[in-house]
């Protein structure tokens, strides 16, 4: 049910919107044919929204991850022509910043599947929009990087799981926050360190995105 609803959130980006990852940067920017691009740009938004909800396993970790991934983003499209990953960055940012005063540990509010797929699905769209315009030279993999610790943190946890002949979907204590609690961080610790481990990357985009 749920990838039937991200599946049908994707389609009116795409069809409606016209968003999709129509060119790759490799020593150069490709175009890529519309049936490439489609599917392409499917996956990595699907993949995007359910790396942020598995994300979501600790108070305030998702928000902050994804506040932190939209802050380098509308740093890099600031003074550009794209006012709606400025405008809707800063509409998210503001959003989760409010969140966050209540979902920080220890927290009374939590998210839930459907603020933590909001999030993943907003903040993978932002990242389409603001890299693939023709105007601006950054990479096309620029949100691999903005978005990396989530997505390389799913796609690990999964790899391992197919590995030992499992199920990439079945549940487990292998992400990288519950192998920090496994070490003795306490759940504070913790998020504080995914927090600083997101931030090098915003720091590592951002200067990437700027040169």
């Amino acid at each position: 049910i749920k990838f039937l609803g991200q599946g049908i959130a994707v389609a009116l980006v795409v069809v409606v919107a016209g968003v999709t990852i129509h060119s790759i940067t490799l020593a150069g920017r490709y175009e890529l044919p519309v049936l490439v691009a489609v599917p392409f740009t499917f996956v990595f938004l699907v993949g995007v929204t359910n790396a942020l909800n598995l994300a979501d396993g600790l108070d305030g970790l998702a928000g902050g991850t994804t506040f932190l991934s939209l802050a380098a983003m509308v740093a890099m499209a600031l003074g550009q022509d794209l006012p709606v990953v400025v405008i809707g960055g800063l509409a998210l940012m503001g959003a989760i910043l409010g969140f966050l005063r209540f979902n920080s540990y220890p927290a009374r509010v939590f998210m839930g599947d459907g603020g933590s797929q909001l999030l993943g699905f907003a903040a993978g769209t932002l990242a389409i929009l603001l890299t693939q315009s023709p105007s601006l030279p950054y990479s096309a993999a620029l949100p691999l990087l903005l978005l990396g610790l989530p997505i390389l943190d799913t796609l690990t946890v999964m790899a391992v799981r197919i590995r030992e002949g499992r199920s990439p979907f079945s549940g487990d204590r292998r992400h990288l926050h519950h192998r920090l609690l496994a070490l003795g961080f306490d759940t504070f610790e913790a998020v504080a360190l995914m927090y600083l481990l997101q931030g090098l990357l915003f720091l590592i985009g951002t200067g990437i995105g700027n040169r």
